[in-house]
């Protein structure tokens, strides 16, 4: 078996790599606590619950937070979800986007 040296510079950007995978999975890691601990910050809020918001309007058919949570991927899972972590409240409707209800204002105007 060959050993093969790599170039030095390689050697950096590989190591740079591993440290920026490392450091993303620790962050992840630390989302999924404060998911479970109910203590989302507002970065969460803004940057990390697209992908649930989606589920529970109907764009998506799968959440990998929701899975990591060990739930199944509804998308009322994913509003009850919502509606505890304090991301949407009870006038938050999900219904409309789920069924492709156009809600913009009517600008029809009846005829004389």
């Amino acid at each position: 078996d060959a050993v093969e040296a790599y170039a030095p510079e390689r050697v950096k950007n590989l190591l740079a790599e591993r440290r920026r995978e490392a450091k993303e999975k620790q962050a992840h890691e630390e989302f999924v606590e404060r998911v479970r601990t109910l203590q989302l910050t507002d970065e969460d809020h803004e940057l990390r619950l697209g992908e649930v918001v989606d589920l529970a309007e109907g764009r998506a058919t799968s959440s990998p937070l929701v899975k990591e949570l060990g739930m199944e991927q509804t998308p009322l899972n994913a509003h009850r979800l919502l509606l505890e972590w304090n991301h949407w409240d009870e006038t938050d409707c999900p219904w409309p986007a789920r069924h492709n209800v156009n809600m913009s204002p009517n600008t029809l105007k009846a005829p004389p």
